[in-house]
């Protein structure tokens, strides 16, 4: 996918809607790369920060308890 538009407002919430149903499809690698995506392009500082939770939750849900709490 090519770079987010950091100036656009809706950059961040198409990735948390795309993060959304890929994770009720069940590909959470995928969900967790597209809210990663949503916290580098968010500039309110505690949206990213809840993204970068829900990133953890994902990788949790996955597994992958190291990189979960790492986050």
């Amino acid at each position: 996918l090519p770079e987010l538009d950091r100036w656009s407002p809706y950059g961040a919430r198409t990735e948390r809607v795309a993060a959304q149903v890929l994770a009720e499809r069940g590909d959470l690698d995928a969900a967790a790369s597209r809210i990663a995506r949503a916290a580098g392009a968010e500039k309110d500082q505690g949206k990213a920060s809840a993204d970068r939770l829900q990133v953890g939750e994902l990788l949790f849900r996955r597994g992958d308890f190291e990189s979960a709490k790492a986050r």
